[in-house]
């Protein structure tokens, strides 16, 4: 059986791949005293001082270009603990770079996402996001369509909010949705307060988290997926859980934030 949207990871290439998610006595690649070493190693794509963009030293997909958007140049710091005009300038930088990858026309496709700490896939604690060019994938947009609907925590004209209905995996998933003819950066406060929310989400239970972004035409959208281990019903049957409380927790995150677009 083929995967349609199947990658081949390069085993032999993690071998020397750093851990500091796992191994909290490692060498963090990412702090202040080791950009030198990037730009020494050829890496360094962009700098802006806090944040840049490099490539990965480690890439471990085949037939990809992978990069990294180091976010700030301090462990413990994170889009949980940026101020908003530092987030705001974090994603701009990172839709910049996205641009210039999307220009170079080498790419079916130029994915960005996040990973944050054990459950997510994460193996550098240090805050930072990732571009990776697909030379060979291409995947439908459309299929997460689906995906977006469910309870709404807010919208105005330009922008929705919601918890899915029908999550892409498991559990539970925030959708931030906004126009592409939106050109302030409302949604920036969103996903960020969506991550603040994770702090006290289902008493702290998932601390880990994806951030996914997607397009189409006419919107973009980042998930906020919080995440856990996934169930033998999901692993080994398929079968999605899907919450029975999402109209709540909508609620929820209302209070948490305290309509402060309302």
């Amino acid at each position: 059986m083929t995967n349609k949207y199947s990658i081949t990871l390069n085993t032999a290439a993690s071998k020397n791949k750093p851990n500091t998610v796992v191994s909290k006595t490692g060498v963090c690649p990412f702090c202040d005293d080791r950009k030198p070493l990037i730009i020494h190693d050829g890496l360094m794509l962009e700098d802006r001082g806090k944040m840049f963009w490099a490539e990965n030293k480690f890439p471990l997909l085949e037939n990809t270009y992978q990069t990294l958007i180091v976010e700030t140049n301090k462990c413990g710091e994170s889009f949980a603990t940026y101020d908003l005009t530092y987030a705001q300038s974090l994603f701009k930088f990172i839709f910049e770079c996205r641009s210039k990858m999307l220009n170079m026309n080498k790419f079916k496709e130029v994915i960005f996402f996040k990973n944050h700490v054990v459950y997510s896939d994460s193996s550098i604690s240090h805050s930072h996001s990732q571009l990776v060019g697909l030379k060979e994938q291409s995947y439908s947009h459309s299929e997460i369509e689906e995906s977006l609907n469910g309870p709404v925590v807010f919208e105005n004209n330009n922008l929705r909010v919601t918890v899915s209905s029908i999550p892409r995996a498991e559990f539970y998933e925030f959708n931030v949705v906004w126009s592409k003819e939106h050109t302030n950066e409302e949604y920036v406060y969103w996903v960020q307060g969506l991550i603040k929310y994770l702090s006290i989400f289902k008493n702290g239970k998932f601390a880990s988290y994806n951030l996914v972004f997607h397009e189409t035409s006419t919107k973009n959208i980042i998930k906020v997926v919080p995440r856990k281990p996934n169930s033998i019903y999901y692993v080994g049957f398929g079968i999605r859980q899907t919450p029975n409380d999402i109209t709540q927790i909508a609620e929820e995150i209302r209070d948490f934030l305290g309509g402060c677009f309302e």
